[in-house]
Formats: C-alpha cells, structure tokens, sequence
C-alpha cells in the first residue's frame, strides 16, 4: 500500500535535517523529543534525514490519502 501524506502549511519550515553524513537523528527534527518505536522517517536526495514522533506527525498531517 502506498500513502500520501499531505503536511499542513509551514511544517518543512521547522524541521532540523541530520548531516548526509551522519546517520538519522535519535531525536524529533520538530520537537526535540524522544522518538516513538517506529518513527516516520524521511531522506533527501543528498542522504540526510529527518525523524518525526507520533505527536508531531498527528499535528502535521492535515491528509492521508
């Protein structure tokens, strides 16, 4: 199955992204918080990377289709 996220205005604006070099951050890249067992994870072209918690993800989201 294939989702499509839809994030709400403004939410790439916030996000801190790990060095290409480095590997995905242990952290929230919005919160700064601790990360959930599987966390959404998304990777640039470049390799680096951003993890989100469940919480920011449920505020981000605005549509799944």
């Amino acid at each position: 199955m294939i989702a499509r996220l839809k994030f709400k205005d403004g939410f790439w604006q916030g996000v801190t992204w790990s060095r290409p070099d480095n590997p995905p951050p242990a952290l929230c890249s919005r919160c700064s918080g601790p990360l959930d067992e599987v966390p959404l994870m998304f990777w640039r072209e470049n390799g680096s990377a951003a993890s989100f918690c469940d919480t920011c993800v449920e505020q981000a989201i605005s549509e799944i289709a």
